[in-house]
């Protein structure tokens, strides 16, 4: 056995940097999801609560694009969606 130190290997980790990822083949068939949810949430009464609107948008996504490894991307993406419009609603509205 030799005493020489042994040599560290050096080896590269990829990094992931913030990505372009958009859930939806395309912004024309985002947009059409938006309307639509946004019908059938208006639909609901006004003391509604937050679960009827998350069953709301759960059951279109998957009813319309199937449970696929998108269909959470897809759920996120209109969440934070419609919390944008209720704060530009609310900022608006002051």
């Amino acid at each position: 056995m030799s005493n020489k130190p042994r040599k560290k290997k050096k080896t590269t980790i990829p990094h992931s940097g913030p990505t372009d990822y958009f859930p939806f083949d395309n912004y024309k068939q985002f947009e059409k999801s938006m309307d639509d949810i946004i019908l059938l949430l208006n639909t609901l009464p006004v003391n509604r609560i937050h679960d009827d609107e998350l069953d709301i948008i759960e059951n279109y996504v998957i009813q319309h694009f199937g449970m696929t490894k998108y269909t959470e991307g897809k759920i996120r993406e209109i969440l934070v969606t419609l919390e944008a419009v209720a704060i530009a609603e609310l900022d608006n509205n002051k």
